[in-house]
């Protein structure tokens, strides 16, 4: 939350929140455009997107949050009851996929797209919206890069993903802090 995190930054950070989606950067962030659950009777947001300019070029960023799958999880415990819940959440990611993919079409060879995706890389709705991207993992990652923690499930499905007119130096999936999720951390430079 926003209210936490803000006391815990360095002065020269740029904390830009909505809700729960939040967005830390060195960089001044020209806000665009949020998307959120309302139209498919959730809550929350799960994209926001930015531009910013580094060297005198203008960049796009997009932070998202794809519907959890946590919730249908529960089919676990009652397999046949909540196949419903499933089949909801591959459709409401794919809806989020779909626009938060959108968000970035134009220029989209000098956009940088990263957050909890809550889909793997051989996941079918991953890659029908966001292989166009490169993934920082695949790039310049080693080994499996797991970035989600529980009992049942070790899996990367926190990514970055960078556009043709950028160069992916390294990534590097870093020690949780605290929470389920490990953060990815890459070194980009300009082409």
């Amino acid at each position: 939350r926003e209210e936490r995190l803000r006391p815990l930054l360095p002065e020269d950070f740029i904390l830009d929140c909505y809700g729960q989606l939040c967005t830390l950067s060195q960089h001044v962030l020209v806000p665009e455009l949020q998307l959120d659950r309302r139209a498919m009777n959730g809550y929350g947001r799960y994209a926001a997107s930015y531009q910013f300019q580094l060297n005198g070029r203008v960049l796009a960023l997009v932070n998202v949050h794809l519907n959890t799958p946590r919730h249908a999880l529960d089919t676990q415990r009652a397999p046949f009851t909540n196949h419903r819940k499933f089949q909801r959440l591959f459709e409401s990611q794919g809806v989020e996929s779909m626009l938060a993919s959108e968000l970035v079409q134009e220029g989209r060879e000098m956009a940088i797209i990263g957050g909890d995706f809550n889909l793997t890389q051989q996941s079918t709705l991953y890659r029908q919206y966001w292989r166009r991207w490169h993934n920082s993992h695949s790039v310049a990652g080693f080994g499996f890069g797991r970035t989600k923690h529980s009992r049942w499930l070790e899996t990367r499905i926190d990514h970055i993903l960078v556009g043709e007119r950028l160069r992916v130096h390294s990534s590097k999936v870093h020690p949780a802090m605290g929470g389920d999720h490990s953060p990815v951390v890459a070194v980009l430079s300009l082409r």
